[in-house]
């Protein structure tokens, strides 16, 4: 989200490192694909705000776009299998439903929607989040000049 963009490029500052960019604004449905040199792409807690088919999207082309092992991290809550992973994440689903957000998204699901990339990794976090690690399989898009 903008408002959050100052405090992740302070610390992108404070990294000194090179190869990192500010973060991007995407919204999905509305803006095209960035005109990017990336080869990793990270969003945090968006698949369960976001409408089921805008997460379908969002996968789609975070997959048609990027490098051949290229890297997709996901970070949030997700269902494995269908099933809530705890008690406060189906609460928590529930109250964004009711607010009009999408809701939390099965990893089986991601995976079907990200299916020109491959799932290398299933990481547990706190609060009952994973990271998800995918990585790039197929050549970026391009148009011929």
């Amino acid at each position: 989200m903008p408002e959050n963009h100052a405090s992740v490029n302070a610390w992108i500052t404070e990294s000194q490192l090179k190869n990192i960019i500010s973060p991007v604004e995407l919204t999905i449905g509305r803006d095209p694909w960035p005109d990017l040199n990336v080869d990793t792409v990270f969003t945090a807690n968006t698949t369960h705000i976001m409408q089921p088919q805008e997460v379908q999207q969002m996968m789609e082309l975070v997959a048609s776009n990027l490098p051949v092992n290229g890297v997709f991290c996901q970070y949030g809550p997700m269902n494995v299998n269908g099933d809530y992973t705890s008690e406060s994440n189906r609460k928590f689903d529930q109250k964004i439903k009711d607010e009009g957000f999408g809701g939390i998204r099965s990893i089986e699901e991601l995976i079907n929607w990200g299916k020109e990339m491959t799932l290398i990794e299933r990481i547990p976090m706190p609060s009952n989040n994973f990271l998800l690690v995918w990585k790039g399989s197929k050549l970026p898009n391009t148009e011929a000049p």
